[in-house]
């Protein structure tokens, strides 16, 4: 149930990534729900959750992966927690930093989000963080630096308190918008010199 990586920097092997990231790129796959705990390691290779993964909670906390991808999935995972993680992927691969789909369906029955992502920093990709699935929450988190978007989510989430800068288009692209919580610092698109997005209330608003 729990793993811990001493801190320091890991590099990867020389086994390729079989499907995400650039070619040649080597990966650690991990294949159940487990608590994986870095204690400031920096992990150079990419990190992905397998699809058949299974459990109550996934837990990843205290570690970056720079230069690769991190792809969180799990359909029998009920909850994720993604706690004070770098996550850096160069912008000119056109591929996401950070990949969120196939996970656990939506909110559990006290009200808590299935997928929480808390104090995290996300910096590069074509798009920062895609978000694929239901349930999300990002809390404390920074994004910057992506070539197109910082956030492309295709389904509903929440945002507290964090800041979405600095990115090639725009701060987020919501196709069934999002709830804003606290204060948020968003980039706003082209349309938008106003800029309504930057400090928009607690409350939220879509789109």
């Amino acid at each position: 149930g729990r793993v811990s990586i001493p801190s320091g920097t890991h590099t990867g092997g020389d086994a390729p990534s079989p499907a995400q990231g650039a070619p040649g790129q080597s990966q650690l796959e991990i294949p159940t729900a487990l608590t994986l705990e870095g204690n400031g390691a920096e992990l150079q290779f990419a990190v992905t959750v397998a699809r058949s993964a299974r459990g109550a909670l996934l837990r990843l906390a205290n570690f970056s992966v720079a230069g690769h991808q991190m792809l969180v999935r799990g359909a029998d995972v009920k909850r994720v927690e993604l706690e004070r993680l770098q996550i850096s992927y160069p912008p000119h691969l056109q591929e996401d930093a950070l990949v969120l789909n196939e996970i656990g369906r939506g909110p559990d029955e006290s009200g808590m989000p299935s997928i929480l992502i808390d104090r995290c920093s996300v910096r590069g990709g074509s798009d920062g963080v895609m978000i694929d699935e239901c349930g999300v929450h990002l809390r404390r988190c920074n994004i910057s630096g992506a070539a197109s978007r910082g956030i492309f989510a295709n389904r509903d989430f929440v945002i507290e308190d964090s800041v979405v800068t600095g990115c090639g288009r725009y701060g987020m692209k919501t196709r069934f918008g999002c709830e804003r919580r606290g204060r948020n610092d968003i980039q706003p698109g082209a349309w938008d010199r106003g800029g309504w997005l930057d400090s928009y209330p607690a409350g939220g608003r879509p789109g």
